[in-house]
């Protein structure tokens, strides 16, 4: 069993669990599969943290890896890939609104096709508020 802590994502904390000799891979909060995922300012989370994580964990994958995830059913690499394309839309989204002058609250009741069908639907807001925020202080 390895340990690694890549760096702040859900929070400063993450920790994913490797058993290779299993080829498993327990991600604990960095993967929300099929769900919205929690964001946690006050416990360090950041996107980009995340996003570098997410992409981290994927390198201890292959084709046949099973993934835990710390929420939502198991999956494999592909669950960690839709995570981190949820990631990098939802900066990508998010910074386009505030590039043309949406404010947060309107910002924040907003969603895209990305977002549709996903679990933990009264979260959305909550990433969507975190998210305005990190991208408004990155400039």
């Amino acid at each position: 069993m390895v340990l690694y802590h890549f760096g702040p994502g859900h929070t400063d904390n993450d920790v994913v669990v490797h058993l290779p000799d299993l080829n498993v891979v327990h991600t604990g909060d960095v993967c929300f599969h099929g769900l919205h995922p929690f964001f946690d300012p006050p416990g360090g989370a950041t996107c980009k943290g995340w996003r570098s994580s997410v992409a981290k964990t994927i390198d201890l994958c292959d084709g046949l890896t099973v993934v835990v995830p710390g929420h939502g059913e198991i999956t494999d690499r592909d669950g960690l890939e839709e995570q981190g394309t949820y990631l990098d839309r939802i900066w990508d989204h998010v910074a386009e609104e505030i590039r043309g002058g949406k404010t947060k609250d309107e910002i924040k009741a907003m969603s895209w096709d990305f977002m549709d069908g996903l679990g933990f639907e009264q979260i959305r807001e909550r990433a969507l508020d975190a998210v305005y925020d990190e991208v408004s202080r990155a400039g």
